[in-house]
């Protein structure tokens, strides 16, 4: 009942079911195909573009497991080539999916956890940001403003991981950064993304000879970096 109210509130739905036989019982083995009407948090809009349609199988057996197969989800910034999930009678999910964002690049996710308190594990193949980020590994969890991210990956520069908080649910994304090391830099700062898709900000970094501060801003679509630095031996 969660589900199909939570469903009701943000898509258009249109399911198909038949009844089919399987060994202990009866399953409903069908489709259902929806258009969002609502997407609650400005950074699911940034990321998708709009409104996204989805497709996908469904199935619920006598063991009470909702199975998701096939599923497709098409948006003006993003689509989701493939993806499989199950839901369970006590709220846990599991799904695993991979596709192609317009911004990003190709990604694929694995989400446990439940609904309302998701944990997903995101793989971004070379999302660029301007610093040629690539091979990129980040474990996201759900918080009341945003998201707590723990990332690593590969960059122009070097090798880099990050600690850092992403808030999206009201305004521009805003990236906390607790901890970062980058290229054997230590950072920390606070990053808003700009409209063009850059960020703007200023982080303070120390490590491998350096002491100072980066500033980002965006050219247009294209990222900009203003170090004024300290070198030391």
């Amino acid at each position: 009942a969660v589900v199909l109210q939570a469903l009701g509130d943000l898509f258009n739905v249109d399911a198909d079911a038949d009844v089919k036989p399987e060994r202990n019982g009866f399953a409903l083995v069908g489709s259902v195909r929806a258009r969002s009407t609502r997407l609650f948090s400005p950074g699911l809009r940034n990321f998708l573009g709009g409104n996204m349609f989805v497709n996908a199988g469904l199935r619920y057996g006598t063991d009470g497991v909702i199975r998701i197969t096939s599923a497709r989800v098409v948006a003006p910034q993003f689509r989701l080539n493939s993806g499989s999930g199950t839901y369970l009678s006590n709220g846990r999910i599991t799904f695993k999916g991979s596709g192609y964002s317009n911004q990003y690049g190709p990604l694929s996710a694995t989400v446990t956890g439940t609904l309302t308190s998701p944990i997903v594990r995101v793989v971004a193949a070379r999302p660029g940001y301007g610093i040629g980020l690539s091979n990129v590994v980040a474990d996201v969890r759900q918080t009341r403003s945003g998201f707590d991210v723990v990332a690593t990956g590969d960059t122009t520069y070097g090798k880099f991981t990050a600690d850092l908080d992403i808030l999206s649910n009201s305004g521009p994304m805003v990236v906390n950064i607790r901890r970062g090391d980058f290229a054997g830099i230590t950072v920390a700062g606070r990053l808003v993304q700009e409209a063009a898709g850059p960020f703007a900000g200023r982080l303070t970094g120390v490590g491998s000879g350096f002491d100072g501060t980066i500033d980002l801003s965006g050219v247009g679509d294209k990222q900009r970096l203003l170090v004024d630095a300290v070198a030391q031996n």
